[in-house]
């Protein structure tokens, strides 16, 4: 999960997505209200109303009398977030009391405050929307806005209104979401480029890098590096099977993003992570990694990882009737392939491709799928006890030239090794000098001057 500058603790409303450090009191949202200083009143009272929405909507009642309940809760809710929103950089009580906590890994809700287990809860979803309406207010500060950092290392605007996007798409709200993505499309930085650089509202990722395809299901026949780790997964699928059956008895399985966890329960093992092999995972699963070790693309040509979990090869499971919520990874630049092992038949992975588009992908234990990570993908599973083998492998399209952005000589997960910046430099300009030459080529063959 992201880590934050002890300026912004621990914050993540969607997989792998954090706000990056800012400072100062938000702008936007509902203005300070004199007598609401004590945000720990206002919590209490948005407790209640999310504890009687929930007691309702267990009772069973009418459907006007818990549509009024559900107002109730999001108005005290949003009344809580909306007028204390300069606290969360000042106040380390109100901060750790309005977001869920994920300092380690499993049981965030459980570990987060009584208000956040009742109005925050995967139960209530539609009770999500008035922490779209903070992050929202968090990024239009001037603070998030003119952050100085490169694409590379994460942003506080993306990764902000990327949160709110989340939260009112969990919440039933795709037209808030959708005028969230046109007004912060509208954002410049101090040099009047657009803050954003998302091309669909269902691809909004804290980290784009630009240049790359943006296709959100992947095939063979796109790429070759693809094909051969693809290829790989399809001819030993005996070979994840047994492995598999090793790690699951062994009791190796542990929380995955449980935050994202709408329905059931979901689970991983991770043989390749954060840029190394778990060596000893390796030994109860030899020849699964064996397969797979130096095949990685970022991992055989020495690229550094932009995110932790940039590559990783991973067992995932999810059990009956799961369902695990639509979001995207931290960035644009990893492609997720997947094959199916076992429980997967009545099961499927949506990818949304657009407002009101998706493709539906179905595992299947002889052919694997792709598709790229920075676009909003959820899982929901049948009456199976569903695992899958998971590679996730550096884009394609991301070469040394691609890193001269990086101009801080960092990304989100790494530093760059010493003289490792310069190189990115030549290459982009020697990549740059090509393509000049192969424009002014053409131009001369078409006898255009």
């Amino acid at each position: 999960m992201p880590r934050l500058a002890r300026s912004c603790l621990p914050l993540s409303l969607g997989l792998g997505v954090g706000v990056l450090p800012w400072h100062g009191a938000a702008q936007g949202g509902m203005p300070q209200m004199p007598g609401l200083r004590d945000w720990r009143k206002l919590m209490d009272m948005a407790q209640a109303d999310c504890e009687a929405y929930a007691a309702l909507k267990a009772k069973g009642v009418g459907e006007t009398e818990l549509e009024d309940a559900k107002q109730a809760a999001r108005t005290s809710s949003t009344l809580l977030l909306m007028t204390n929103t300069q606290l969360f950089n000042t106040d380390a009580a109100f901060r750790e009391s309005v977001m869920p906590q994920y300092k380690q890994a499993g049981a965030s809700l459980e570990r987060s405050s009584k208000f956040v287990q009742a109005c925050f809860s995967t139960d209530h979803l539609e009770l999500r929307t008035p922490w779209g309406y903070f992050m929202e207010s968090m990024a239009m500060d001037a603070g998030c806005r003119l952050q100085d950092a490169s694409e590379f290392e994460g942003r506080c605007f993306p990764s902000a209104i990327s949160n709110a996007m989340d939260a009112f798409q969990w919440s039933g709200e795709p037209d808030e979401m959708q005028r969230l993505y046109e007004r912060a499309k509208r954002e410049k930085n101090s040099k009047g480029r657009p803050l954003l650089r998302w091309k669909d509202p269902l691809m909004h990722p804290m980290i784009t890098i630009p240049g790359l395809r943006n296709k959100p299901v992947w095939k063979k026949e796109d790429d070759p590096s693809v094909a051969k780790i693809m290829d790989i997964m399809e001819k030993n699928v005996a070979t994840f099977q047994k492995e598999l059956g090793v790690l699951r008895a062994a009791g190796k399985f542990s929380a995955a993003y449980d935050h994202l966890i709408g329905a059931g329960s979901w689970t991983k093992v991770a043989l390749f992570n954060d840029g190394a092999w778990d060596e000893a995972l390796c030994q109860l699963a030899p020849e699964s990694c064996k397969l797979l070790r130096g095949e990685l693309p970022g991992e055989s040509n020495g690229l550094p990882y932009i995110v932790n979990n940039h590559e990783e090869v991973a067992f995932f499971y999810a059990g009956p009737k799961s369902h695990v919520l639509a979001h995207s990874g931290q960035q644009n630049c990893r492609l997720n392939l997947h094959l199916g092992l076992e429980g997967f038949d009545d099961s499927e992975l949506i990818v949304h491709t657009g407002l009101n588009k998706s493709k539906s992908l179905r595992w299947s234990a002889e052919e694997a799928f792709a598709f790229n990570d920075g676009w909003q993908h959820e899982v929901r599973c049948g009456d199976g006890h569903r695992y899958v083998l998971i590679v996730g492998v550096m884009h394609p399209d991301l070469d040394e030239a691609a890193y001269a952005g990086a101009y801080n000589s960092k990304t989100f997960a790494t530093q760059f090794k010493p003289g490792q910046l310069s190189r990115f430099l030549e290459a982009a300009k020697k990549k740059k000098a090509a393509k000049d030459a192969a424009k002014k080529s053409k131009a001369s063959d078409s006898g255009e001057l």
